[in-house]
């Protein structure tokens, strides 16, 4: 019968609450990924923001929950440097990255040659145990 009205802090405080959790999530799946990716990520954040003041502070906020979050991860990779050797395992992971990632050039090239050559014939797929 009543409705309560949605406010706009309850959505920024929605929204501040989504970045953070996605942002430890990604640290915690893609640790690596997200090292080579957050000041990409955060720089993006910096652009889109239009320099408001307000919002500088809020992702300032974030970036400070998140590496408190995660700090049970973080911490140890920037302390343990010679146990873990983080700069090793990044430099590996860009490595790995030139062999599955194709050139733009690469996939018109084979995107093409789908479209114009011979017709694909699909064999039926199907998982079972």
């Amino acid at each position: 019968m009543f409705r309560v009205p949605e406010s706009k802090i309850i959505k920024r405080k929605l929204y501040f609450a989504s970045v953070v959790i996605v942002w430890v999530l990604f640290i915690l799946t893609h640790n690596i990924s997200t090292y080579i990716t957050s000041p990409v990520i955060g720089l993006l954040a910096l652009i889109v923001t239009k320099h408001n003041r307000n919002t500088y502070v809020t992702l300032g906020k974030i970036a400070a929950l998140v590496a408190l979050i995660s700090c049970f991860f973080t911490l140890p990779a920037i302390t343990q440097t010679n146990t873990i050797k983080i700069s090793i395992l990044m430099a590996k992971e860009f490595e790995m990255r030139k062999s599955y990632m194709i050139t733009l050039m690469d996939q018109l090239r084979m995107n093409w040659s789908a479209l114009t050559g011979p017709p694909i014939t699909y064999q039926a797929f199907t998982v079972g145990i």
